[in-house]
């Protein structure tokens, strides 16, 4: 499995452009809904959901992804399961 390319690191954890572009999306989908939500949901209801969103989408995408390609993580490891910087999401 070839490393991707790294842009920079943040916190110590290396930000590749993919990653970059997920939480570039997901920013501007948390601006729509909260834009389009706010007067429709309570404050806090709406609050708990842009928190809850992002490691939520974030584990189940990688949850699939594993899932899809089983066999691969069952040949080089299921702890590489775990590694979530080393990329593989199905995030369509």
């Amino acid at each position: 499995m070839e490393k991707p390319v790294v842009l920079f690191s943040l916190l110590g954890l290396p930000v590749t452009a993919y990653a970059l572009c997920v939480v570039l999306s997901l920013g501007a989908g948390m601006t729509g809904l909260w834009l389009r939500a706010r007067k429709s949901l309570r404050p806090g209801t709406l609050g708990t959901l842009l928190t809850l969103a992002l490691p939520l989408g974030l584990l189940g995408a990688r949850a699939f992804y594993c899932l899809a390609r089983l066999s691969f993580y069952l040949e080089v490891g299921a702890a590489n399961m775990l590694y979530l910087w080393y990329g593989g999401y199905a995030l369509w």
